[in-house]
C-alpha cells in the first residue's frame, strides 16, 4: 500500500527543484540579454545562427568583424 504522506512530500520535493531550476534558468536569461541586448534575439528568429556565434564571440573581443555566412 502507497503511503499517501510519503507521495505527497516526494511531490513537494520534485516541485522545489522544479523551481529552483527554473529560477536559475530564469536568471541566466537575464544576464544574457543584459550582456548582449536583443540583437542576439532578432538575429536568432531571422535564422541568422552564425551570426548570433560571431557577434557574441567579438563583443568578447576575440574577432573584431560580424559578417554574414547564410
Amino acid at each position: 500500500m502507497i503511503n499517501k504522506s510519503n507521495l505527497v512530500m516526494e511531490f513537494l520535493k520534485w516541485l522545489s527543484y522544479f523551481f529552483v531550476v527554473m529560477t536559475l534558468v530564469l536568471f541566466c536569461a537575464i544576464l544574457l540579454r543584459d550582456l548582449f541586448g536583443w540583437q542576439w534575439h532578432h538575429e536568432f528568429m531571422n535564422g541568422k545562427i552564425s551570426n548570433v556565434l560571431i557577434s557574441i564571440a567579438s563583443q568578447y573581443g576575440k574577432i573584431k568583424f560580424i559578417s554574414d555566412f547564410t
